[in-house]
């Protein structure tokens, strides 16, 4: 995961096929989703002035 986030978020990424850079992305999809659906109750479950629930 830590890899595809290099890779896609590196100065070079425009010179990259398009084909790679989607590859990449879809790799990162399934992890990213799995820590959206662990972090989200957790934000929510803080008071709704709170910047770590704020600052998305």
């Amino acid at each position: 995961m830590r890899a595809c986030a290099e890779r896609l978020l590196s100065q070079d990424v425009e010179k990259f096929p398009s084909v790679e850079v989607e590859k990449l992305t879809l790799r990162l999809r399934g992890p990213v989703g799995l820590i959206v659906r662990e972090i989200e109750p957790a934000a929510l479950a803080l008071p709704e002035d709170s910047v770590p629930r704020i600052v998305p």
